[in-house]
C-alpha cells in the first residue's frame, strides 16, 4: 500500500493524542496541578507528532498523484497547528 507507513504514523499519533487528552480531562480539578500540566504537555506532544505525520502523508500522497487528498491533509494539518498554538498559549511561560 503506497503511503502505508505514513498512514500508520498518523493513526498512531492521533490515538496517542486522544489518550493524552482523555487523561488530562479525566484528571480534572481533583488532580494536582502537575498531573494536569503533564497531560496538557503530553497532548501538545501528540499534536506535534500528528501534525508532522499528516504533513508526511500529504507529501507522500502528492508524490503519488493524489493531489486533492494532499491538499485536504495539509488543510487539516494547518487547523491542528492552530489548535496547538491555542493550547500552548494556555501554559505558563516561566
Amino acid at each position: 500500500m503506497a503511503c502505508g507507513k505514513q498512514w500508520w504514523n498518523v493513526a498512531g499519533s492521533s490515538l496517542s493524542t486522544l489518550g493524552a487528552g482523555i487523561v488530562t480531562v479525566g484528571s480534572g480539578a481533583t488532580a494536582q496541578w502537575y498531573v494536569t500540566a503533564g497531560g496538557v504537555i503530553a497532548t501538545l506532544g501528540g499534536l506535534a507528532w500528528t501534525i508532522s505525520a499528516i504533513m508526511d502523508l500529504a507529501d507522500c500522497y502528492e508524490a503519488n498523484g493524489k493531489h486533492a487528498e494532499a491538499i485536504e491533509l495539509r488543510e487539516r494539518g494547518q487547523r491542528l497547528q492552530q489548535e496547538y498554538d491555542e493550547l500552548s498559549a494556555l501554559l505558563p511561560t516561566g
